[in-house]
């Protein structure tokens, strides 16, 4: 039989094998670990945990445009919250640098401008590096060490770009978690079965195993926050349990866009981001937000297809890898060229920016609107320019595009 999968829409397919543990024995093993060494020696170099650290963005090795067609970007106004000048005005900014994508290389074709990486991008890859080594390669053979730099690059870059308001401590829980899962798919995928799995995510809340890698990571992220790090960790079992068949045939793209968004684990990452921003909603918050999130949800998911389209087509035509995406579905429902359908999901990922922007200023405008409400907004729009961000400078993606390494 084989392992159940189910492909996050970042660029990593997911197997479970056993369960997710919730183990009591180590709650404060990691943080003594890890994050008490790092707060010290930050001290030592005259920084605090909320204070600033003016340090430089990520390199990036690579940067592609998707579609076919040169294009040329819409000149909007839009989201003037991210533009330099609000920036330095707004405090949930203060753990980001702000990036202007083309004045680096990169290709944008967004009316969301401007997007932001967090500040704290060495400390959170440092943190992965030491918690990978302690907890996932100690019983490995030393071959599957040559993953690390790749997985590493692929779950910190998803994070850093995709969360960038959370303060230290929440980064790098979120970076350990998407690290986690990102290590026990490729560790599936290059054929090891020995010992038990360090990493699992559950299916229901009855199943328990304790001592791994993820139950020492979870009893962390409750004891940071244990309303919104259960409403995380209720996220990963209501995504886990979908069933992992993939469905072929769509008889709308509405349908295909509904499936895409279940399949791609949006909620799950969107429930991040609101762990990220250390927001905690309401029922009533929730149907406020109800627009923009699923909104964010649509953007999220299609723009991972655009972008992950040429290696997924290189996939089916070299390994007879089934091939699942927007674009295709397009393709089949329009009867259309790939960079036609293409071309046509690029507007389609515009226009719902313009619908988030058309709701986010409802928001503003609105009679007893939260700031609560408004910052989880923001979060989710920093997510989707950062997500594309991500997208656009993947190793994962761009070495299937022919001239996507930069210089």
């Amino acid at each position: 039989m084989h392992a159940q999968c189910r492909r996050l829409a970042f660029g990593i397919q997911f197997q479970f094998k056993r369960p997710l543990a919730f183990s009591h024995g180590n709650q404060n093993r990691i943080s003594s670990h890890i994050f008490r060494p790092l707060l010290s020696t930050l001290a030592q170099r005259g920084f605090h945990q909320n204070h600033v650290l003016k340090i430089e963005t990520r390199k990036i090795f690579y940067a592609f445009d998707p579609v076919d067609t040169p294009d040329t970007p819409d000149q909007t106004n839009n989201f003037t919250f991210l533009h330099p000048q609000n920036i330095p005005k707004n405090p949930e900014f203060k753990h980001a640098n702000l990036i202007d994508p083309p004045t680096i290389g990169v290709p944008w074709f967004s009316s969301i401008k401007y997007t932001l990486q967090s500040k704290y991008w060495r400390e959170a890859e440092s943190a992965l590096r030491e918690f990978t080594a302690e907890y996932i390669l100690k019983n490995r053979n030393p071959v599957q060490k040559e993953y690390v730099d790749a997985t590493v690059g692929a779950a910190l870059t998803f994070v850093v770009n995709g969360m960038p308001m959370a303060s230290l401590r929440r980064l790098l829980i979120l970076t350990k978690f998407y690290g986690l899962i990102t290590m026990h798919d490729d560790a599936m995928e290059s054929g090891y079965t020995g010992g038990q799995s360090e990493a699992a995510l559950p299916r229901s809340s009855d199943e328990k195993k304790s001592d791994t890698a993820l139950s020492i990571l979870t009893q962390e992220l409750l004891a940071e926050d244990p309303i919104q790090g259960k409403r995380f960790l209720d996220g990963i079992l209501s995504w886990s349990a979908l069933k992992s068949q993939p469905e072929m045939t769509f008889n709308s793209f509405d349908d295909y866009v509904k499936h895409r968004m279940e399949d791609s684990g949006s909620d799950l990452i969107l429930r991040s981001v609101e762990f990220g921003c250390n927001i905690t909603l309401s029922s009533h918050d929730e149907h406020i937000l109800a627009q923009i999130r699923t909104a964010s949800a649509k953007h999220f998911a299609l723009t991972n297809d655009l972008y992950s389209y040429a290696k997924e087509y290189i996939a089916e035509k070299e390994r007879g890898e089934t091939l699942i995406n927007a674009v295709r579905v397009l393709q089949n429902l329009l009867d259309v060229s790939a960079p036609a359908a293409k071309s046509i999901l690029r507007r389609m990922i515009l226009d719902i920016e313009g619908q988030i922007h058309a709701d986010y200023e409802r928001l503003l405008e609105a009679d007893g609107a939260t700031e609560e409400q408004l910052r989880c907004a923001r979060g989710f729009i920093a997510f989707l320019s950062g997500n594309m961000f991500f997208s656009a400078t993947s190793e994962r993606y761009a070495r299937a595009v022919r001239g996507s390494r930069l210089d």
